[in-house]
């Protein structure tokens, strides 16, 4: 199982969802969704999902998608007009 993270911004991956949602699936690709350069999201595969929902809360995960989201909560972006 490969473990390829790669950025992309919404325009293209609204373009090509099927296609990264399939290699998601296939490759275990993670897709960061950035808007205006800034990572915002992300696409997993369902088994990364899995391992997340099951991680032990005791276990610190370091660099889960490559970058802390900590530093994008306290802006002041409305996320809800996209």
């Amino acid at each position: 199982m490969r473990n390829e993270v790669i950025n992309m911004g919404l325009t293209e991956a609204r373009a090509s969802l099927g296609k990264i949602v399939k290699k998601s699936y296939m490759d275990n690709t993670t897709v960061i969704l950035e808007k205006g350069g800034l990572p915002v999201a992300a696409l997993v595969s369902i088994h990364d999902l899995e391992k997340i929902r099951n991680y032990d809360s005791k276990t610190e995960i370091v660099g889960l998608a490559g970058f802390h989201s900590e530093s994008f909560a306290d802006d002041d972006e409305d996320y809800t007009k996209w």
